[in-house]
């Protein structure tokens, strides 16, 4: 079937950006496999050049659609102007894009004439794709196709196959049907049931225990919920560990961990009274906490820690 390549490259973006739901919600990961399946229907039947193109349409409007509230955190607290920040991150979607454009283009070129075998093929290159993402250039593993499988019967995998190894089982599942005779009712009948035999076995694989808990433990979560751009402002410091501390005094978990940065001030700047009446409270056995907090200093630059008590 022929398509005017515009119509084609939009078409396969929009699979690309929709399939990104099924990363929010996780009833809707056949989506995922159906904006797959599409995708690597089209590849199927183009030259390497052109499953380029749509690899890295499809790539780019996936990573869009997931990364978006860096345009968030680049224009409303860095102060970079919006249409910058759009740019930006279009820019970076469509760099790690190739990594994708890549792959498919390898999926094209070697593409076996059987398509249970060119399934195969396509799971491989889908996997290198995201496994370079995630490590070249110190990786950018961002809404890895795996993690919309969390709620799904594939998930029962995580264990043996790890994230990128669900995602290129779920990209060959979803290849085989793409690559298939779907006209003739028989030509679903042999990827159907690989779907069926994978979901079963990923189910089951589900119900395996790994570890025996030997006790329970209660665990107290915080959120200070104050506007990023009041939390470090001096005149808010002195209000902020204060609801800070009522906060953690009021938590009754063995364990409380509060969020990244939830102590807005420097470890080395910390009043010392204050501190110490953070201490007195994890003193009786049982009692811990994990918190973030900055360290640093000019010299040597600032970081975030997690500061266990």
């Amino acid at each position: 079937m022929k398509f005017s390549p515009a119509i084609e490259i939009a078409a396969v973006a929009l699979l690309g950006a929709l399939q990104t739901a099924a990363f929010v919600a996780g009833d809707l990961w056949p989506l995922q496999m159906i904006a797959i399946a599409l995708l690597a229907w089209r590849v199927g039947q183009a030259s390497p050049r052109r499953a380029a193109v749509l690899g890295f349409a499809f790539g780019t409007a996936w990573l869009c659609a997931g990364t978006w509230w860096l345009f968030v955190s680049m224009h409303r607290y860095g102060g970079l102007s919006a249409p910058l920040a759009a740019l930006a991150v279009l820019a970076l979607a469509a760099f790690l894009s190739l990594y994708l454009a890549a792959a498919m283009a390898i999926a094209a070129h070697w593409r076996p004439r059987a398509p249970a075998p060119a399934a195969i093929v396509f799971a491989a290159a889908w996997l290198l794709a995201e496994w370079a993402r995630a490590v070249l250039l110190t990786g950018f593993p961002w809404v890895a196709s795996g993690y919309a499988h969390v709620d799904s019967p594939l998930g029962g995998y995580a264990p043996w196959l790890g994230v990128y190894g669900i995602g290129a089982l779920a990209a060959g599942l979803a290849a085989r049907f793409g690559l298939a005779d779907l006209r003739d009712a028989r030509g679903w009948i042999a990827p159907g049931s690989a779907l069926v035999l994978a979901l079963v076995g990923g189910a089951l694989l589900g119900r395996v225990d790994f570890s025996t808990p030997t006790r329970t433990l209660t665990v107290s979560l915080l959120q200070g919920n104050v506007p990023q751009q009041e939390k470090f402002e001096a005149a808010q410091l002195g209000k902020e560990l204060a609801a800070t501390a009522a906060q953690i005094q009021a938590a009754r978990g063995e364990l409380v961990v509060g969020p990244e940065t939830v102590i807005p001030v420097l470890f080395s700047e910390l009043d010392d009274a204050w501190w110490q009446s953070l201490l007195e409270r994890f003193r009786a056995p049982g009692r811990a906490a994990l918190l973030g907090v900055p360290i640093g200093d000019p010299e040597h630059g600032y970081t975030n820690s997690a500061l266990g008590i």
